[in-house]
């Protein structure tokens, strides 16, 4: 049966736990043949080649029974093809019914290497994972030659004229010499108009769109949930671009939030992105990574004298705050993935390129911003946002290779004592304790005296945004629970972390006039004051060791 009208697809198509031959007209279910008869393939084939659109019931009659039959004879077809495919007629899975339009193929697809191909093909020399036959050049052996070749019996053209073997197989090289150059122009347009690599990322309902640099579309992928739009616009950009397949073209990381996630956490989802040739006939990723972070439980003291128990617990779903990556030395991914759960807690995984977990720490708070960075001539993992137990700003540094632990809160600030502190993850019948931290630096921000004020006095102060070269740290920390609050004060730290300078916005200024005018304040403000509220914790390893 001819597709009219559909994407150009590979004959080998995989959807869940289905493989569609197109080529064999063979559908199997884990390797196992599922019997289908001669119309229900027809018509799956047919909804499976144009899973980019809605097609009617009037152009499924046409292209697959072509004669006049009454409509019923699809509903009844597309029942057989649901039944095969082992899917609630009600909420099917695969197919859709579109209310007044038809049908759709919505399940995602991917294309393993085609069976029509020869073993380590490559598209430009032998067939294409997309199903197109490029010519194969004629190879002759090193002792073998036309001009020495036997008389064979002769060949008569349309005049006449006979003509020998010799003279057909110089037609038969020089034809098949200009099929070749054909395909190899062929194949450079189609390599050189394909789009580039993933360089920006849109949401459009159900839908991730991935661009290159300018603006062609690389690929998209639909999802069966509704995304949710504030989400995204609140927690920029959408998507990270890191290798992770080793194949020298960027993949891309997409942490999914549905508009309605219930008790399921956020998953980060890993898309491998196609070869360029292919993505011309690829609408879909090659293949799927997933993470789901969080755990059953957390548990730890509760330091609030008003609340009568002992341990507070915290449940999902996590949040994916942010996610941040690097090739390493290995030449590996390694990607660090930050969630939260509202105030508190905060689980950092450390992913490698095939998402397995590396490592995994526990902050009493959130840290929703991440770099990595060579400072001080060492590869390190900054991390930066607010710690929940001294209700501080923050920023903590690692060993890439090690991390692990929890929130070491065993020091009092000026200001205060810490509220509470990361036991275990787990459930209640098997609970694993978690030691101390692996951080190689910690460093607090303390809240100015204008977050202290009475009577608007604001519990919290945290990390608005930061950034690290090769021997500066720059941190931007907001006074209050919003990282959009204006003020602010913009700390630039040196190598060793020594204050080099504390310039606060002009927003900070105005309010601690205010708060001055208002008898809410006993002094006038000096940039002094700023620079005893940096506390670089205890055996920092960027702390000037004393000679």
């Amino acid at each position: 049966m001819a597709a009219d009208g559909g994407s150009v697809l590979p004959s080998l198509i995989e959807f869940g736990p289905f493989e569609l031959n197109t080529r064999l007209r063979c559908l199997r279910r884990n390797a196992e043949i599922v019997k289908l008869p001669t119309k229900p393939f027809d018509l799956l084939e047919f909804l499976v080649v144009n899973h980019d659109r809605v097609v009617s019931k009037e152009e499924l009659l046409k292209k697959v029974w072509g004669e006049d039959r009454g409509l019923n004879v699809v509903e009844q077809t597309i029942r057989q093809v649901r039944t095969a495919l082992k899917t609630d007629p009600a909420d099917p899975p695969y197919i859709v019914t579109v209310t007044g339009s038809g049908y759709r193929f919505v399940a995602p697809l991917s294309f393993p290497l085609s069976e029509d191909a020869p073993p380590n093909h490559s598209p430009l020399n032998g067939v294409s994972d997309a199903g197109l036959q490029y010519a194969t050049p004629l190879a002759l052996a090193d002792d073998v030659r036309i001009a020495d070749a036997p008389e064979s019996p002769t060949t008569t053209d349309h005049k006449g004229i006979k003509f020998g073997a010799a003279r057909t197989r110089r037609f038969a090289l020089i034809f098949a010499t200009l099929g070749l150059l054909s395909v190899s122009v062929v194949g450079i347009f189609l390599y050189s108009t394909a789009p580039g690599e993933p360089a920006a990322c849109e949401v459009s309902v159900n839908t991730l769109i991935v661009k290159d640099g300018q603006g062609r579309k690389v690929w998209q992928r639909e999802f069966r949930e509704h995304l949710d739009h504030l989400f995204y616009a609140e927690h920029p950009p959408l998507c990270q671009y890191v290798d992770l397949d080793h194949d020298g073209v960027l993949d891309v990381l997409f942490p999914l939030k549905p508009a309605k996630s219930g008790l399921e956490s956020d998953a980060l989802y890993g898309f491998i992105t196609p070869s360029r040739l292919l993505r011309m006939w690829h609408a879909v990723p090659s293949s799927m990574l997933t993470f789901q972070p969080g755990a059953a439980l957390v548990v730890g003291p509760n330091g609030d004298p008003k609340v009568n128990r002992q341990y507070d617990e915290y449940l999902p779903p996590y949040s994916i705050v942010s996610i941040f990556s690097k090739r390493v030395s290995n030449g590996d991914a390694k990607i660090i993935v930050s969630s939260g759960m509202g105030e508190a807690p905060d689980q950092i995984a450390v992913l490698d390129g095939s998402f397995n977990k590396l490592g995994e720490y526990w902050h009493s708070g959130e840290l929703n911003y991440g770099q990595f960075a060579e400072y001080n001539g060492q590869d390190r993992i900054f991390l930066a946002g607010v710690n929940n137990g001294y209700r501080s700003a923050t920023l903590v540094t690692f060993n890439p290779d090690n991390v692990d632990g929890t929130t070491d809160l065993s020091r009092d600030l000026p200001d205060q004592t810490p509220k509470f502190a990361i036991l275990a993850v787990g459930n209640r019948r098997q609970l694993r304790k978690l030691g101390s931290g692996t951080e190689t630096c910690r460093v607090l921000f303390e809240r100015t005296c204008i977050a202290k004020a009475k009577p608007h006095r604001e519990p919290y102060n945290r990390v608005a945004d930061f950034r690290v070269t090769e021997d500066r740290v720059f941190v931007t920390v907001a006074e209050g629970e919003k990282e959009q609050s204006r003020i602010r004060v913009m700390y630039e730290l040196d190598r060793h972390l020594n204050l080099v300078e504390a310039a606060p916005t002009t927003e900070f200024q105005q309010r601690h006039m205010e708060l001055e005018r208002a008898g809410l304040l006993d002094h006038t403000f000096s940039m002094e004051e700023l620079k005893p509220l940096v506390h670089v914790l205890p055996g920092c390893e960027f702390v000037e060791k004393e000679k």
